[in-house]
């Protein structure tokens, strides 16, 4: 007998609209172990809360220290010396979602992994073959296994999903169809598509065909693999020679076919990191590109730092000694795969080795919320939509150090240590000191002014950060913009996300307003106010919002970080003057969906109009119709949930 599975529509609408019902119903039934609950590990947590699987259980026994209030947003002064990381977490954890079970897991023992489906570890509380035993038992239990750290600036992921692993939808996007316009007869035969929309297709994809006139027998085909892709054309893996000649029309779709994937073992591929990639090597993640080889450099170094660890009972700190050690064991380490025919890296860059190993022991926010954004998605995957991670990513900005040696790094027993040990005492009191003004707080803006309140960005005595946002929180923010609880439904985004910053860090300095920024506001966002600036957030959801930011930083000359998500889709583009294109110089393709308050606030296009009707639609005769027949069906349950 199937389990009954029950899901808010309300609170889940915009994640079903992304995943599907299938996805979401397995995402809820999920059980998940997150390991380590400093900065990466309490953002993995909060991600994954909110997405809404069955149970999130935590563990961590470190007593909470100041520093680590530089990256876990959850801890409050008076949990420093009192409680541990996961307890601290946790009362906050269980707020954000209603539907998940949120615990603290007081010991761990390897038995434990048969009773769940994932096991995330952050840190590093075991010796290097502990954590390859406890990934053998993921492995024989059919439980994903990931294992992943930030040591300062560098950060790495290994993931592991066992050696059958599904993949339902390797992609998650919508089939696409495309008029056909001719079909050759013969062995592997080529499809031309009509020429006023190149297809998306690519090679290794599945289609299915309908309305073919002619070759009928390809309507009843079923899902055909293609290769050979150009812009309007493909190659079919059928021999159609049988077939009757093509005469015209017909559709073709893309069909998502389940796929399986293998997946190596901890032990075998840290020394071999690239056997079970695609493309046979390690991609860089980094937009930059520093090069080939960065990658392979970075493994060595986390693993050098690893074996430090395992020798010392300690992370390497900035200083000669152990620096020098962590190199030795770098290149020591690399003869060693080299023999086992796995890694192996032609000349070591000892820098990269030396800066992993120098603020391994720092936990910043920054690094924290890009690996927990991440991760928190990877876990999602083991529903089998989408497809995961194979099985390494590393990643690095070495380059955000400050230049030159006579850098003061001396701890100042605060909440910034960690971010001092890296960037020095001058940063940190430049960052307190600036003035910024970030428009839109959604859930880009909630993570930016909950990653400023932590950094101590417009924390010192001459820093302010403005924010605007003219919206109102919906029930169907409550599952992505963290900061917000249900009592906060109706109420100002913008007030609401600036309060509850403030809680994190009493020191930030906060201007709110609940103001379009747009030509009509210019008498409160004048000259005065633009001049002031030091640089412009924007986290917006429309083009026309954006092209009027990037208008008045091209004018003002002020730096400018423009960003935005659609779905699981994100970008970022950071615009400094006379150094970089503008916004409005680079060409964005037409908007495909339609932003919720631009549709609730101010439908002004025609595109808008007919969504709003069909909003309306479903909430006049589907939404209501089923919120009566819940309540017939159990009148206190409704009741209860409604309150």
């Amino acid at each position: 007998m199937v389990e009954e599975v029950k899901i808010d529509t309300n609170l889940y609408s915009r994640q079903i609209g992304t995943f599907g019902l299938e996805t979401m119903g397995k995402l809820i039934k999920m059980k998940v172990l997150i390991v380590g609950l400093r900065g990466l590990g309490v953002e993995i947590a909060k991600n994954l809360t909110l997405a809404g699987p069955n149970k999130v259980d935590l563990y961590d026994p470190t007593t909470v220290s100041i520093a680590d209030r530089d990256s876990n947003f959850y801890i409050k002064e008076e949990h420093v010396g009192a409680t541990t990381r996961a307890e601290a977490s946790m009362p906050q954890l269980r707020e954000l979602n209603p539907y998940v079970q949120v615990s603290v897991v007081p010991e761990f023992t390897i038995e434990m992994v048969k009773e769940y489906n994932v096991i995330c570890i952050t840190e590093n509380f075991w010796s290097n073959a502990k954590l390859r035993e406890i990934n053998e038992m993921c492995r024989a239990n059919r439980v994903g296994f990931i294992l992943t750290e930030t040591l300062g600036l560098a950060g790495y992921t290994f993931l592991d999903y066992g050696t059958d692993f599904m993949v339902t939808d390797k992609d998650g996007e919508q089939t696409r169809q495309f008029i056909v316009i001719n079909i050759e007869q013969g062995e592997n035969p080529a499809v031309t598509v009509h020429e006023d929309k190149r297809h998306s297709y690519q090679d290794g994809d599945f289609v299915k065909f309908v309305e073919v006139e002619g070759m009928t027998e390809l309507n009843e085909a079923g899902p055909i693999e293609i290769y050979d892709t150009t812009a309007h054309s493909f190659r079919l893996r059928l021999n159609t020679t049988n077939f009757g000649a093509y005469k015209r029309q017909g559709v073709v779709e893309d069909f998502k076919m389940p796929k399986p994937i293998s997946f190596h073992s901890l032990a075998e591929s840290v020394v071999n990191p690239a056997a079970s990639t695609v493309e046979g090597y390690l991609q860089p993640c980094d937009m930059n590109f520093f090069g080939m080889g960065r990658s392979e450099n970075l493994h060595l170094a986390i693993v050098a730092t690893h074996k430090f660890k395992d020798s010392e009972g300690r992370l390497p700190g900035n200083n000669a000694a152990d620096l020098a050690k962590v190199v030795e064991i770098a290149k020591a380490t690399n003869a060693e795969f080299k023999e086992k025919n796995g890694l192996t890296v032609d000349e070591i860059q000892e820098d990269i080795i030396k800066n992993t190993a120098a603020y391994s022991s720092s936990s910043i926010t920054s690094m924290a919320a890009f690996f927990g954004g991440f991760v928190a998605q990877e876990i999602v995957k083991f529903t089998g939509k989408y497809m995961p991670l194979r099985q390494w990513v590393h990643y690095d900005c070495f380059e955000s150090l400050p230049a030159g040696e006579n850098v003061d790094r001396t701890p100042m027993n605060c909440r910034y240590d960690d971010q001092i040990k890296i960037y020095g005492r001058e940063v940190q009191e430049k960052l307190g000191n600036v003035k910024t003004f970030m428009i839109g707080a959604g859930a880009l803006g909630c993570e930016y002014v909950k990653a400023m309140a932590l950094m101590g960005l417009a924390c010192g005595p001459n820093g302010s950060v403005t924010v605007t946002d003219n919206d109102n929180i919906e029930i169907s923010n409550l599952n992505r913009q963290f900061l917000f609880r249900k009592p906060d439904v109706g109420q100002p985004k913008s007030f609401t996300a600036c309060r509850i910053a403030k809680e994190m860090n009493p020191d930030l300095k906060v201007n709110v307003h609940q103001t379009f920024v747009s030509p009509d506001t210019e008498d409160l966002f004048n000259d005065d106010f633009w001049e002031s600036l030091d640089f412009i957030v924007n986290a917006v959801d429309n083009i026309k919002a954006r092209l009027y930011v990037d208008s008045k930083c091209v004018w003002y000359e002020k730096p400018l970080l423009e960003s935005g998500t659609l779905g699981t889709k994100a970008n970022a583009q950071m615009i400094v003057p006379h150094k970089t294109q503008c916004y409005g110089d680079s060409q964005d393709p037409p908007e495909e969906s339609i932003p919720m308050c631009t549709l609730r606030n101010f439908p002004n296009q025609i595109e808008h109009t007919i969504e709003w009707g069909r909003d309306q639609f479903n909430t006049l005769f589907c939404s209501r119709v089923q919120d009566a027949v819940e309540f017939l069906r159990d009148p206190e349950a409704f009741v209860k949930q409604l309150r």
